[in-house]
C-alpha cells in the first residue's frame, strides 16, 4: 500500500485495513513469543505505522470501533460512539471528537490535558449518574442551570426529571429564569471589554460549540414566545 493510498482512506477504512494487518501480526507475535531477539515491536505499533498513525492512536481508535459493536454498554452510549465515528470520518480527524467518549475508552490522547469544558462534562456525567439534579450539578461545575442542561444534551447525558423533585414545576418559572439569565449575561458582556488577543485558543472551539447550542435553544424559546404572543 502506498502512502498516497493510505492518505486517501477514511478513518473507518483505515481501521478496516488495520484489522486485517492486526490479525496477521497478532498470529506472528504469538509465534515470536519466547524469542525476543526477533521482535518487531508491538502489534499496535506495526499496524499504526501501516495506516499512518502512532501505535497509541491506532489502539485508541480501534477501541472506539469495538465499542460501537459492544453489548455491555448502554444503547445511548453505543449511539454516542457511532456519532463520534461518523464525525471522525466526516472531518478525517480523531481529535477533538474522541474526547466525547473518554469515559468509555478509559483514556485520552497523550499529552492532552482536559479543557475546562471537558472537566465540567466529566463531573456532570459523574454527578448525573448518582442522581444529582441540574440545579445541584450547576452549582458544583460553576455554570447556570440552563448551561448545565445544554452540556448534558450535547454529550448524551440523562438528567433526572425535575418534575420528580418539584411538584409545582411550571413553564412560567422556567422561562422567567431563562430570560433573567440571558439578561445578566448580555449585561456583563456589554459592561466588560473582551480583548481577543487574550483569549485561549484551546478553549475557543468549546466556547463556540457551547454558545451555538445555547443560542439555538434561546432562538427556539423566542420563536415559541412570539407564536404564543400572536395567538
Amino acid at each position: 500500500m502506498t502512502e498516497d493510498y493510505i492518505k486517501s482512506l477514511s478513518i473507518s477504512e483505515k481501521v478496516a485495513v488495520g484489522e486485517e494487518i492486526w490479525a496477521t501480526e497478532h498470529r506472528l507475535a504469538c509465534k515470536r513469543r519466547g524469542n525476543l531477539g526477533k521482535g518487531k515491536g508491538t502489534v499496535r505499533d506495526i499496524v499504526g505505522k501501516a495506516v499512518g498513525w502512532s501505535g497509541y492512536t491506532y489502539a485508541l481508535v480501534r477501541k472506539v470501533f469495538l465499542l460501537a459493536e459492544a453489548n455491555d454498554i448502554s444503547r445511548e452510549d453505543r449511539q454516542l460512539v457511532r456519532q463520534v465515528i461518523e464525525l471522525m470520518d466526516k472531518t478525517d480527524q480523531v481529535e477533538p471528537h474522541i474526547w466525547k467518549i473518554s469515559h468509555l475508552t478509559g483514556r485520552l490522547p497523550k499529552g492532552k490535558p482536559l479543557t475546562i469544558k471537558q472537566r465540567r462534562v466529566k463531573l456532570l456525567r459523574k454527578l448525573a449518574s448518582t442522581g444529582h439534579r441540574a440545579e445541584q450539578i450547576a452549582e458544583k461545575i460553576g455554570v447556570t442551570v440552563n448551561h448545565t442542561r445544554c452540556l448534558a444534551r450535547e454529550n448524551g447525558i440523562s438528567l433526572p426529571d425535575p418534575r420528580e423533585y418539584h411538584p409545582n414545576f411550571n413553564s412560567n418559572k422556567i422561562v422567567r429564569e431563562a430570560v433573567l439569565d440571558a439578561e445578566h449575561l448580555a449585561a456583563s458582556l456589554r459592561i466588560l471589554e473582551i480583548d481577543p488577543d487574550e483569549l485561549d485558543q484551546g478553549e475557543i472551539p468549546g466556547w463556540v460549540e457551547s454558545l451555538g447550542a445555547s443560542i439555538s435553544d434561546l432562538r427556539k424559546l423566542l420563536n415559541t414566545l412570539n407564536k404564543r404572543r400572536s395567538t
